[in-house]
């Protein structure tokens, strides 16, 4: 049975058309990153479901439109090859009507707009393997079109040199295109960023030199930014001639933790993001967890110190207990075995023994639970216990606060 898709019926080949023209006017105007899903619809006028519809992926996509400005650039130079009269022509002037040929004939910015919209797409092609066998195709056309000009100019043709002749004007257009100020990128936008400063992402992302826009790697810049441990995503974006759009997601800092006579913040997947200067939490701006680690090890930006699981359910029974258990929580500690002790303001110091793994920390559930029933109980603000022991929720144990020594009693005068 045929694999027949709507893109076989006439409206679908209209549709799909739309697509991959627009796509591929896109690319023309702003280079791989305008080639969207939501930009190719919009241009189109269609559904953005049709992108997905028509094309497997924004790869397909992608590689439809470079094939499609390949095909309509190889029909604009058999236009004007045929419009080149048949007649002998010498070395100077056979090699002027090859420059104008390969580099292009309309006056001024247009030129330069070309120029940077086909160059970008050949750097682009040879560092993406899926594209390379249309710029192979798209540079056989260039140099079938030379062939005819030459032949067309009386000259003797060999066709190997003259390949080798395409790839040296292409190969110099590069070099002087990477080198003009024109396609330096200049216009830096950058969204997002509340912990890393502007000069931080520019450094990271090397556009704090403004490099050429054809040699910028997006997805190096934003390789570069995701290794920082506060960058949670991140989408770099470029407009020819010379603008980049960078927008970051932050991790907030949820939790922050004195561990090795160091103070160390934490996200909520329970990684450092960086040494800070003290133990602040619950203020405006700062961690809302405060735990004290006896380790001497100290912490580095990027490990995973703690179970994000657990951070997160720290920060939800920080919130919970006032009202759950008429108790302020201070802050939490954890031992050497990473076992559990909650600090409340006035209260009872609260055990929850180790919090090492999933299942220890599945276990908070019935240990609070077994905390609101002793407070069923138990005025636990005002018990005058020293801890309450939860680490075997079926058998609740507790310590009272110590008795006071009775002070001694004054000795009488003889």
């Amino acid at each position: 049975m045929l694999d027949v898709t709507a893109a076989v019926t006439p409206k679908g080949e209209r549709r799909r058309y739309a697509l991959v023209s627009a796509a591929a006017d896109l690319l023309c105007e702003g280079g791989f990153d305008a080639v969207r899903h939501r930009a190719v619809a919009r241009r189109a006028g269609l559904p953005l479901a049709s992108t997905t519809y028509y094309f497997s992926s924004l790869d397909d996509l992608i590689a439809k439109a470079v094939e499609h400005v390949g095909t309509r650039e190889a029909e604009q130079l058999r236009d004007r090859v045929a419009t080149l009269s048949r007649r002998r022509r010498g070395a100077e002037s056979t090699a002027d009507v090859l420059v104008d040929l390969l580099v292009g004939e309309a006056p001024g910015s247009q030129v330069s707009e070309q120029l940077i919209s086909r160059y970008e797409r050949y750097i682009a092609c040879a560092r993406q393997p899926g594209l390379r066998d249309i710029q192979r195709r798209i540079l056989q056309q260039r140099a079938d079109a030379v062939v005819e000009v030459v032949e067309r100019s009386g000259r003797s043709v060999r066709t190997e040199l003259l390949t080798a002749l395409v790839c040296a004007v292409d190969g110099a257009v590069v070099a002087a295109l990477v080198a003009s100020p024109a396609l330096a990128a200049r216009q830096v936008s950058i969204a997002g960023n509340k912990h890393l400063s502007r000069e931080q992402v520019l450094s990271r992302t090397g556009l704090a030199g403004r490099p050429s826009m054809l040699t910028l790697t997006t997805d190096d810049a934003v390789a570069d930014l995701l290794s920082n441990p506060y960058v949670r995503t991140v989408s770099v974006r470029t407009t020819l001639p010379d603008r980049v759009e960078v927008e970051l997601v932050e991790w907030e800092p949820l939790a922050v933790v004195s561990r090795a006579g160091g103070f160390y913040v934490l996200n909520a997947e329970g990684t450092v993001l960086g040494a800070v200067a003290s133990a602040a939490a619950g203020g405006p701006g700062q961690p809302r967890v405060a735990v004290t680690w006896d380790s001497k090890t100290p912490l580095r930006p990027g490990q995973p110190a703690l179970p994000g699981r657990l951070v997160v359910d720290l920060d939800a029974m920080r919130s919970a207990f006032p009202a759950a258990y008429g108790l302020t929580l201070s802050g939490f500690s954890l031992d050497l075995n990473q076992k559990l002790t909650a600090n409340t303001a006035a209260g009872p110091r609260i055990l929850f023994g180790q919090m090492a793994t999933d299942e220890q920390i599945d276990s908070l559930d019935a240990k609070l639970a077994s905390l609101k029933s002793l407070r069923a109980r138990v005025d636990l603000a005002s018990s005058k216990l020293d801890y309450i022991d939860l680490e075997n929720p079926a058998a609740v144990t507790t310590r009272g606060l110590p008795s006071p020594s009775p002070s001694a009693s004054p000795s009488k005068k003889p």
